[in-house]
Protein backbone atom coordinates (compact mmCIF):
# COMPACT_ATOMS: atom_id res chain seq x y z
CA UNK A 1 0.00 0.00 0.00
CA UNK A 2 3.02 2.45 1.02
CA UNK A 3 4.22 1.25 -2.28
CA UNK A 4 1.23 2.48 -4.28
CA UNK A 5 0.98 5.50 -2.37
CA UNK A 6 4.40 6.60 -2.76
CA UNK A 7 4.14 5.53 -6.79
CA UNK A 8 0.60 8.43 -7.06
CA UNK A 9 2.29 11.09 -5.51
CA UNK A 10 5.80 10.56 -7.84
CA UNK A 11 2.96 10.07 -10.91
CA UNK A 12 1.80 13.07 -9.64
CA UNK A 13 4.70 15.51 -9.74
CA UNK A 14 5.38 14.29 -12.63
CA UNK A 15 2.03 15.19 -14.41
CA UNK A 16 2.53 19.12 -12.44
CA UNK A 17 5.58 19.65 -13.84
CA UNK A 18 4.09 19.48 -17.40
CA UNK A 19 1.15 21.63 -15.89
CA UNK A 20 1.40 25.42 -17.38
CA UNK A 21 0.67 28.58 -15.84
CA UNK A 22 -3.12 28.68 -14.49
CA UNK A 23 -4.94 31.47 -12.54
CA UNK A 24 -7.49 31.09 -9.99
CA UNK A 25 -9.19 34.30 -10.89
CA UNK A 26 -8.90 35.83 -14.04
CA UNK A 27 -6.24 38.33 -13.05
CA UNK A 28 -2.55 37.78 -13.34
CA UNK A 29 -0.77 40.88 -11.24
CA UNK A 30 -1.04 40.14 -7.24
CA UNK A 31 -2.51 43.21 -5.97
CA UNK A 32 -3.07 44.00 -2.43
CA UNK A 33 -5.71 46.36 -3.04
CA UNK A 34 -7.54 43.22 -4.32
CA UNK A 35 -9.36 40.45 -2.46
CA UNK A 36 -9.67 37.79 -5.24
CA UNK A 37 -7.36 34.58 -5.00
CA UNK A 38 -4.82 34.41 -7.71
CA UNK A 39 -1.89 31.76 -8.50
CA UNK A 40 0.36 30.92 -10.83
CA UNK A 41 3.66 28.44 -11.41
CA UNK A 42 6.98 29.80 -10.13
CA UNK A 43 8.87 26.48 -10.59
CA UNK A 44 7.53 22.97 -12.23
CA UNK A 45 6.30 22.06 -8.15
CA UNK A 46 5.70 25.35 -6.38
CA UNK A 47 2.74 27.22 -6.88
CA UNK A 48 2.52 30.98 -5.54
CA UNK A 49 -0.90 31.79 -4.09
CA UNK A 50 -1.74 35.58 -3.28
CA UNK A 51 -5.15 35.71 -0.78
CA UNK A 52 -5.75 39.32 0.08
CA UNK A 53 -2.40 40.82 1.83
CA UNK A 54 -1.52 37.02 2.54
CA UNK A 55 1.39 35.44 -0.26
CA UNK A 56 2.04 31.87 0.26
CA UNK A 57 3.74 28.93 -1.89
CA UNK A 58 2.77 25.22 -1.93
CA UNK A 59 5.09 22.52 -3.18
CA UNK A 60 4.28 19.36 -4.10
CA UNK A 61 6.98 17.22 -3.77
CA UNK A 62 6.38 13.25 -3.86
CA UNK A 63 4.18 12.20 -0.89
CA UNK A 64 4.25 15.81 0.78
CA UNK A 65 2.10 19.05 0.26
CA UNK A 66 4.16 22.17 1.99
CA UNK A 67 2.53 25.32 2.72
CA UNK A 68 4.81 27.92 3.68
CA UNK A 69 3.46 31.37 4.28
CA UNK A 70 6.26 33.65 2.99
CA UNK A 71 4.82 36.82 4.84
CA UNK A 72 5.83 35.16 8.47
CA UNK A 73 8.09 32.63 6.99
CA UNK A 74 6.53 29.73 8.59
CA UNK A 75 6.54 26.14 6.95
CA UNK A 76 3.81 23.56 7.35
CA UNK A 77 3.20 20.25 5.68
CA UNK A 78 0.23 17.50 5.28
CA UNK A 79 1.75 14.06 4.51
CA UNK A 80 0.28 11.49 2.67
CA UNK A 81 1.18 7.82 3.18
CA UNK A 82 -1.48 4.83 2.47
CA UNK A 83 -4.98 6.46 2.53
CA UNK A 84 -4.52 9.09 5.49
CA UNK A 85 -3.25 12.37 5.87
CA UNK A 86 -1.48 13.59 8.26
CA UNK A 87 -0.78 17.17 9.49
CA UNK A 88 2.45 19.31 10.91
CA UNK A 89 0.04 22.28 11.44
CA UNK A 90 -2.28 20.48 14.09
CA UNK A 91 -0.63 17.30 14.74
CA UNK A 92 -3.41 14.92 13.42
CA UNK A 93 -3.86 12.56 10.98
CA UNK A 94 -7.25 12.16 8.83
CA UNK A 95 -8.26 8.76 7.47
CA UNK A 96 -10.02 9.16 4.13
CA UNK A 97 -11.81 6.18 2.05
CA UNK A 98 -9.87 5.26 -1.07
CA UNK A 99 -11.80 4.65 -4.44
CA UNK A 100 -13.14 1.21 -5.32
CA UNK A 101 -10.21 -0.89 -6.94
CA UNK A 102 -12.73 -1.60 -9.53
CA UNK A 103 -13.07 2.55 -10.43
CA UNK A 104 -9.05 2.63 -11.03
CA UNK A 105 -7.92 1.99 -14.55
CA UNK A 106 -4.88 -0.09 -14.31
CA UNK A 107 -4.28 -1.08 -18.22
CA UNK A 108 -2.50 1.14 -20.54
CA UNK A 109 -3.60 -0.46 -23.23
CA UNK A 110 -7.19 -0.52 -22.11
CA UNK A 111 -6.75 3.00 -21.74
CA UNK A 112 -5.43 3.56 -25.22
CA UNK A 113 -8.26 1.23 -27.10
CA UNK A 114 -11.73 2.13 -25.16
CA UNK A 115 -11.18 5.29 -22.65
CA UNK A 116 -14.35 7.02 -21.63
CA UNK A 117 -14.49 9.88 -19.12
CA UNK A 118 -15.92 9.30 -15.92
CA UNK A 119 -17.25 11.82 -13.36
CA UNK A 120 -16.89 11.28 -9.24
CA UNK A 121 -18.27 13.19 -6.82
CA UNK A 122 -16.83 12.98 -2.81
CA UNK A 123 -17.44 14.32 0.23
CA UNK A 124 -15.27 16.15 2.72
CA UNK A 125 -16.48 17.01 5.94
CA UNK A 126 -15.70 20.65 7.22
CA UNK A 127 -14.35 18.65 10.26
CA UNK A 128 -11.65 16.93 8.48
CA UNK A 129 -10.67 20.07 6.16
CA UNK A 130 -10.50 21.85 10.32
CA UNK A 131 -8.54 19.57 11.71
CA UNK A 132 -6.07 19.05 8.78
CA UNK A 133 -5.97 22.93 8.23
CA UNK A 134 -6.42 23.94 12.13
CA UNK A 135 -8.86 26.79 13.33
CA UNK A 136 -7.01 29.81 11.89
CA UNK A 137 -6.21 28.85 8.34
CA UNK A 138 -6.32 31.12 4.89
CA UNK A 139 -7.75 29.98 1.49
CA UNK A 140 -4.12 28.53 0.47
CA UNK A 141 -3.55 26.38 3.50
CA UNK A 142 -7.59 25.05 2.71
CA UNK A 143 -7.18 24.14 -0.63
CA UNK A 144 -3.85 22.64 0.04
CA UNK A 145 -5.30 20.22 2.57
CA UNK A 146 -8.42 19.67 0.43
CA UNK A 147 -6.17 18.29 -2.55
CA UNK A 148 -4.17 16.64 0.23
CA UNK A 149 -7.26 14.92 0.78
CA UNK A 150 -8.34 14.14 -2.79
CA UNK A 151 -4.53 12.52 -3.33
CA UNK A 152 -4.89 10.12 -0.15
CA UNK A 153 -8.04 9.01 -1.68
CA UNK A 154 -6.53 7.84 -5.15
CA UNK A 155 -7.32 10.44 -7.51
CA UNK A 156 -4.49 11.91 -9.56
CA UNK A 157 -5.17 15.54 -10.25
CA UNK A 158 -2.75 17.56 -12.13
CA UNK A 159 -3.05 21.79 -11.30
CA UNK A 160 -6.16 20.73 -9.13
CA UNK A 161 -4.60 23.73 -6.21
CA UNK A 162 -5.41 26.40 -8.77
CA UNK A 163 -8.95 24.70 -9.62
CA UNK A 164 -9.88 24.25 -5.78
CA UNK A 165 -8.87 27.75 -5.00
CA UNK A 166 -11.11 29.26 -7.59
CA UNK A 167 -14.34 27.46 -6.77
CA UNK A 168 -13.36 27.84 -2.88
CA UNK A 169 -12.72 31.23 -3.31
CA UNK A 170 -16.49 32.25 -4.90
CA UNK A 171 -17.91 30.18 -2.20
CA UNK A 172 -18.95 33.55 0.31
CA UNK A 173 -17.32 32.90 4.05
CA UNK A 174 -15.98 29.51 3.09
CA UNK A 175 -13.01 30.17 4.94
CA UNK A 176 -14.90 31.06 7.97
CA UNK A 177 -17.66 28.15 7.78
CA UNK A 178 -14.91 25.61 7.41
CA UNK A 179 -13.65 27.20 10.78
CA UNK A 180 -16.34 26.14 12.50
CA UNK A 181 -15.54 22.38 12.14
CA UNK A 182 -19.06 20.91 11.31
CA UNK A 183 -19.10 16.99 10.98
CA UNK A 184 -22.45 16.92 9.52
CA UNK A 185 -21.33 19.29 6.89
CA UNK A 186 -19.06 20.02 4.43
CA UNK A 187 -18.53 20.28 0.42
CA UNK A 188 -19.36 17.88 -2.14
CA UNK A 189 -16.04 17.99 -5.37
CA UNK A 190 -17.44 16.66 -8.53
CA UNK A 191 -14.65 15.50 -10.63
CA UNK A 192 -13.96 14.25 -14.27
CA UNK A 193 -11.30 11.92 -15.75
CA UNK A 194 -9.98 12.24 -18.78
CA UNK A 195 -6.54 10.52 -20.19
CA UNK A 196 -3.31 12.33 -20.50
CA UNK A 197 -0.19 11.35 -22.39
CA UNK A 198 2.91 11.94 -19.69
CA UNK A 199 6.53 10.73 -21.43
CA UNK A 200 4.50 8.18 -23.29
CA UNK A 201 2.26 6.57 -20.50
CA UNK A 202 -0.97 7.42 -20.64
CA UNK A 203 -2.47 7.96 -17.25
CA UNK A 204 -5.98 8.35 -15.89
CA UNK A 205 -6.17 11.76 -14.75
CA UNK A 206 -8.95 13.72 -12.71
CA UNK A 207 -10.12 17.47 -13.17
CA UNK A 208 -11.74 19.56 -10.33
CA UNK A 209 -15.09 20.98 -11.92
CA UNK A 210 -17.11 21.66 -9.14
CA UNK A 211 -17.30 21.96 -5.34
CA UNK A 212 -20.89 23.11 -3.61
CA UNK A 213 -21.66 22.67 0.61
CA UNK A 214 -23.29 20.39 1.20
Amino acid sequence: MRKRSMAFMMSLLIVLCTTPFVNANTGTEFDDSKSDVSCEWIQDDELLVKDGTDLSRIKIDENMVTVTNLKTETEEYFYISEGKVHSSITGETVSVLERDSSEITNSDSAIKKAYKSKTRTTKITYAKIKKLAGGSAGLATIAASIVALLGAAGFLCPGATPQVLSLISGIAGFASTVMKGSSKHGIKTTLKSYKRNVKGDIMECWKVTKIVKY
